[in-house]
């Protein structure tokens, strides 16, 4: 298959295609895009192991980690990510929140060992979609939807534009850590709402340098 034959079918830009071939890119998020327009699972894209009973004709691409059949080998490295795409529900990072809070500059390096826990998310998503772990009690809403108890995971995707009472993970950029609200719009200003009515200063503007990292699109509760 050519770069050109494979950008297309798998939705990944021809460039990181080359580079990857070229050995100039050692990771790339879109690993299970990449093995599912190529008929194979994102595990045979990644050890270079073939698919059961495969006999190889002499000249076809090698997608593995090392060693070439016929004339040419696309190289993945050591570090790939498992990240699908948008078109793909696939699994994510369950990351911290310290790690949300600068996920946008470490998200093309992170590799599926980096990950506590990778996660099926429940919904269309975009690339970028990582997991987190809620902590305390400010989103817990007694009397009614939607509400958030401790430990619940919530979906967050940096790609999804937040509107007017979105379910945001924000920022303030002096700080480490993220933190998880109801957005709110008012006459061109911004607050942050704990959903849990007994919480202190349940509604907070957001002023200064502050960053949204991502909308919440889905939950999952574990037992």
């Amino acid at each position: 298959m050519t770069q050109e034959a494979l950008s297309r079918a798998s939705g990944i830009t021809q460039t990181i295609i080359s580079r990857l071939e070229q050995d100039k890119a050692k990771s790339t998020r879109d690993i299970v895009a990449l093995a599912a327009s190529l008929g194979v699972t994102a595990e045979e894209l990644e050890t270079g192991a073939p698919p059961r009973g495969y006999q190889p004709p002499v000249g076809t691409v090698n997608l593995s980690l090392g060693g070439t059949i016929g004339s040419t080998s696309l190289s993945l490295g050591e570090r790939t990510n498992a990240t699908p795409g948008p078109a793909i529900r696939g699994l994510v990072p369950l990351i911290s929140w310290v790690q949300a809070g600068g996920w946008s500059e470490v998200v093309d390096n992170y590799a599926p060992y980096d990950g506590e826990e990778w996660l099926p998310c429940p919904v269309k998503h975009g690339s970028h979609t990582f997991v987190l772990r809620v902590y305390g009690e400010s989103m817990f809403n007694p009397h009614g939807r939607p509400s958030f108890m401790e430990n619940d995971l919530i979906f967050v995707d940096p790609d999804r534009r937040p509107e007017h009472r979105s379910l945001v993970v924000v920022r303030k950029n002096e700080e480490m850590e993220s933190t998880f609200k109801m957005l709110l719009l008012d006459g061109g200003k911004h607050y942050i709402k704990a959903l849990n009515p007994a919480w202190p200063s349940q509604i907070e503007e957001m002023t200064g340098d502050i960053t949204i990292c991502g909308v919440v699109i889905a939950k999952m509760e574990k037992f």
